[in-house]
């Protein structure tokens, strides 16, 4: 699902009006922007949006992000800003080679800097398994429009490449009912906050795919 169809749907179950020109297309336009219908919940639906999804990554219900990582330098450090994402926590860094792979155990240094601690000769690619640090969505992320006709230009974003399933935006779409109905009516509202809560829970959990799968023998006793 699109971030824009999401808000959308999101503002229309908050209202519940039978208003059949409250259409996905005018949304998009800012048609309805300074509607008194419809404004509050356009100007306040991201805080709740984004709330809920950092919720879900907070609970490991979205998928981690695994990419290659450069080769260390002869002191085991490793530079992660060419990652494609922001990390907000790093899961596992593991070497692939021959279709097996191996954890390497790691220490954070600094913001931009790992440092890999291995003893191992093993050769091959070093991939990292992180979570991404998805960042706060805004209504400048969904529509962008000149002209009376047309939408000129129009930027909007695929949720599914932040690891957000259309299942989840249903359960996201209940979060913001129940926030945006708390000053209106609060039993309701909370109605919903559970609800949405209870889907959230039920969500699987996310695990590593890189598990240890054997122990190396670091020191011994002669």
């Amino acid at each position: 699902m699109n971030l824009s169809n999401l808000v959308f749907n999101a503002v229309k179950n908050v209202k519940y009006l039978e208003d059949s020109n409250f259409s996905y297309d005018g949304f998009i336009r800012g048609e309805f922007d300074n509607d008194m219908d419809y404004a509050n919940s356009i100007n306040n639906v991201f805080a709740p949006l984004n709330e809920a999804i950092h919720r879900l990554s907070d609970m490991n219900k979205i998928s981690f992000k695994v990419e290659r990582l450069p080769s260390p330098n002869s002191n085991g450090l490793v530079d992660i800003r060419s990652i494609s994402y922001d990390i907000k926590t790093i899961v596992n860094i593991f070497i692939l080679s021959n279709g097996d792979y191996r954890k390497v155990n790691h220490r954070e240094f600094g913001r931009d800097k790992v440092l890999l601690v291995d003893n191992s000769n093993i050769s091959g690619e070093y991939y990292i398994e992180y979570i991404q640090d998805i960042p706060n969505f805004s209504k400048d992320d969904i529509y962008y429009f000149e002209g009376t006709d047309s939408i000129i230009d129009q930027r909007d974003i695929n949720l599914k490449d932040y690891g957000i399933s259309d299942t989840m935006c249903s359960y996201i779409i209940e979060y913001c009912q129940g926030k945006l109905m708390e000053p209106i009516a609060p039993e309701l509202a909370n109605l919903h906050l559970t609800r949405a809560e209870q889907y959230f829970n039920d969500l699987d959990t996310r695990q590593t795919s890189f598990h240890q799968k054997q122990v190396t023998r670091k020191y011994r006793i002669e």
